[in-house]
């Protein structure tokens, strides 16, 4: 955040993560901050990739693309790795470009995700409810049998 900046280089508008709430989103002058970490076995975090990037540059094309870079740089590094993510990876995008580069992958479901069950749909958050522990099903995509989420 530089909400004081003025003369800062493609300086743009982020989401201020400590002034919003559930019900009201506050947005401040700043930067987006793109950090992939991987565990070491000690369990020590170490930086795989690190982007300070502005959707107000001129060669800026999509946070997705930044994302999917390091996702990319993890993959060349490691040949196969776990990602885990929260709430703001809850995307398709996400899902079929770590199924492309064929990893593993740990994402936290939104409440607007639905997944179908014995034939129905039914919001993750009801499913999770209804069911303590692990699902174990086929992950389906646009009707592709993708990969299953837990092996089967």
């Amino acid at each position: 955040m530089k909400p004081d900046g003025r003369k800062f280089e493609s300086l743009g508008l982020v989401r201020d993560g400590s002034k919003s709430t559930d019900t009201k989103n506050v947005y401040e002058k700043g930067y987006h901050v793109t950090e992939a970490c991987a565990l070491t076995k000690n369990g020590h975090p170490v930086s795989i990739f690190s982007k300070v990037h502005s959707s107000k540059e001129k060669d800026f094309t999509s946070i997705n693309d930044v994302t999917f870079s390091a996702m990319e740089r993890a993959a060349s590094l490691f040949g196969k790795a776990t990602f885990v993510m929260d709430r703001g990876y809850d995307d398709n995008k996400m899902f079929l470009k770590l199924h492309g580069l064929e990893q593993d992958y740990v994402i936290r479901l939104t409440a607007r995700r639905k997944l179908l069950f014995h034939g129905k749909r039914i919001p993750a958050t009801q499913l999770r409810e209804q069911r303590k522990g692990k699902i174990k099903m086929p992950l389906y995509y646009k009707g592709k049998n993708m990969m299953p989420i837990f092996p089967m």
